[in-house]
């Protein structure tokens, strides 16, 4: 069988849109060329009927064709998608065990005194960057979660210094390694939030990585938090003096899988799934995201948090 029948079998629809011009034009041709000539004048208000009818039939069951095959095809996605979630949840779960193992065996060894001071300072490192790859993996297993429909976010009335300080505070040994000034300044009346503590946590230290990761050694970046108790909303932002982002890449940023790599980054590149994983997590919570950024003069991301219901004004 040559290479274009193959094709066409594993396309039906395709095969079957050709058969169906073919067959279209075919009659076209007839009814014109040989039905004109034959039927007499009289007749022809009953021959166009008859075309008319006959191609109404042919429409129909040519669109009763196509709809059918988008519906089983539909189906088919929906099955496949829902295998894929279930084979993404499964590896995520199964990557969580032996990383909270790594975690928990370098946390034992980290106190001083347990190693010499050149080992202690590895078994640090590599222990920040088994947390960083455990926090992706809850993040992917969230973003499926979310995706599915299924209740992730717990909201609960809790310190907003506490989760924000917290999330920051697991970029630290990145941010002094590329020779970054880390600052977190949030002021003591804080008033308290309603929302998950630790996805909000997490939302922090994705946006602290981000920065860490597109700002040049000897930059600096700030986390600092607001509370708008006339709105009800205490408002969270991250900024840095790294390279920026293009008003046309701004637009994508918080797109699934959105890559930022191109000139104006130097080669870095990102899946995306971090600053996705922040706009999910933030608007289940009745907040928003966005980020306001200049090339060459650094980037803010912000976020908004509901305040506690007794903690807001009107």
């Amino acid at each position: 069988m040559s290479n274009r029948a193959e094709r066409y079998r594993s396309y039906p629809v395709v095969a079957v849109a050709l058969l169906a011009f073919v067959l279209f034009a075919i009659w076209q041709l007839t009814y014109h060329l040989v039905f004109m000539e034959l039927i007499p004048v009289r007749g022809m208000f009953a021959s166009h009927m008859l075309s008319l009818a006959a191609e109404t039939v042919f429409a129909a069951l040519l669109t009763l064709y196509f709809l059918r095959v988008v519906v089983r095809q539909n189906r088919e996605l929906r099955q496949l998608d829902h295998q894929k979630n279930v084979l993404v949840d499964s590896l995520v779960h199964d990557l969580r065990q032996p990383l909270t193992a790594v975690i928990g065996g370098l946390s034992s060894l980290t106190p001083a005194g347990k190693l010499p001071e050149q080992d202690r300072e590895l078994a640090v490192i590599a222990q920040d960057g088994a947390s960083r790859l455990l926090h992706m993996v809850n993040d992917l297993l969230d973003v499926t979660r979310l995706e599915a429909g299924a209740p992730v976010v717990e909201a609960i009335k809790m310190s907003a210094a506490e989760f924000i300080r917290d999330g920051a505070h697991l970029l630290e040994v990145l941010a002094q390694e590329k020779k970054l000034t880390l600052t977190v300044d949030i002021p003591a009346d804080l008033p308290p939030v309603k929302g998950d503590r630790e996805r909000l946590r997490r939302v922090v230290t994705n946006l602290v990585g981000n920065a860490v990761k597109f700002t040049e050694s000897g930059g600096k970046i700030s986390v600092t938090a607001t509370a708008d108790r006339a709105g009800g909303l205490l408002v969270v932002s991250v900024s840095d003096t790294g390279m920026g982002i293009p008003v046309e890449a701004q637009r994508r940023v918080f797109e699934k899988f959105a890559r930022t790599d191109g000139a104006p980054w130097s080669g870095r590149t990102s899946t995306g799934l971090g600053l996705y994983f922040c706009k999910l997590i933030v608007e289940a919570q009745g907040g928003k995201v966005w980020v306001e950024s200049k090339v060459g003069e650094g980037t803010t991301f912000r976020f908004t948090v509901p305040l506690a219901e007794d903690d807001r004004q009107g």
